[in-house]
């Protein structure tokens, strides 16, 4: 078969794939092939992700409030011993940690759902779009075709094209299949390695929602549990160092507690925080650069894309040779 016959061959195909393409009957095709369910475990997996996202930033929502009455107000552990002055022991200073502690994981939670929500919107974009950069590279593939076939004397202009399809190629590719893939890649390894750590956090932080609560912290922080009105008379003032003792024994109390607790909530921060990062930023963009790098490789050997200087040679040459013969005529 001659050259230009093939070429006419090729640019026929080419056209009624653009028409596929234009029309959906390409995407309705992928999709029952293998792309359907490929996008549904996709947005299954994403919007369980968020689902649990959004748990865990109400249940740290609660918690940051209840810490920020007591951390921001006046709440003080003590008695007055008149003339003398009093005794006050204050427990923002004591909550500061486990505040700032809160802060960090809710505001990881909260950056966390919005990635997600933002990928499955991206998803739901892509899906709307994808077919247009698979026309346009066809679309460049189709005028490389007829360029080669019937003007060969552009050759300038069928390489301007082939750029262009190498490009577009590419991006429809990324749009079809890497994207995808790097999700369902990602949800493969979230399932293993970051989820786990994700939910241990959340369900510690659940577990203390209700003792750090702003009702349960006023009523643990209130002077003496009301022991304050058991004893008013002169003989509860003059009782100095047992006032003192109880005191000092109630602070020793809650100050262990909240040593024991600040050291746990440190522990699911941190955790929360490398679960949301491998499963929104690391696993994400390592998997789509090797699948990028692959597939940027694999498209070169099969279309013969190869980022050499052809197309600007070529354009030099045709420079050299005007200017060249406009110097001679000089």
């Amino acid at each position: 078969m001659k050259k230009t016959n093939r070429n006419r061959v090729a640019a026929v195909l080419v056209l009624l794939l653009i028409a596929f393409a234009v029309s959906g009957i390409f995407d309705l095709a992928v999709d029952k092939a293998f792309m359907g369910r490929l996008r549904e475990r996709n947005v299954s997996y994403l919007d369980e992700s968020f689902d649990k996202s959004l748990q865990a930033f109400l249940v740290l929502s609660t918690i940051k409030a209840g810490l920020a009455i007591v951390e921001g107000s006046d709440l003080e552990f003590g008695f007055s011993l008149g003339a003398q002055g009093s005794i006050e022991l204050q427990y923002g200073d004591v909550v500061q940690p486990l505040y700032d502690y809160v802060d960090v994981a809710w505001k990881t939670s909260l950056a966390g759902g919005a990635v997600l929500l933002l990928t499955k919107l991206l998803l739901n974009t892509v899906a709307q779009i994808d077919h247009w950069f698979l026309a346009i590279a066809l679309a460049a593939l189709f005028i490389c075709q007829v360029v080669d076939g019937f003007l060969p004397r552009l050759t300038i202009f069928s390489r301007a094209c082939k750029q262009l399809f190498s490009l577009f190629i590419m991006l429809s590719v990324v749009l079809y299949l890497v994207l995808p893939l790097t999700i369902l890649a990602a949800s493969y390894l979230s399932a293993r390695i970051s989820a786990p750590l994700i939910a241990e956090a959340t369900e510690g932080y659940e577990s203390m929602e209700e003792d750090l609560s702003a009702e349960a912290l006023s009523e643990r922080f209130s002077p003496f549990n009301g022991a304050a009105e058991e004893d008013t008379g002169l003989w509860s003032k003059l009782k100095v160092s047992q006032q003192i003792e109880r005191l000092k024994s109630k602070y020793e109390e809650t100050f262990s507690w909240l040593k024991s607790l600040t050291r746990e909530m440190a522990i699911w921060t941190i955790k929360m925080f490398a679960g949301y990062l491998f499963d929104c930023l690391v696993f994400p963009l390592a998997i789509f650069f090797v699948l990028f790098v692959a597939t940027k490789a694999l498209l070169g050997y099969a279309f013969n894309l190869r980022r050499d200087k052809s197309f600007k040679e070529d354009l030099a040459a045709m420079m050299q040779r005007y200017y060249g013969k406009q110097g001679k005529m000089e």
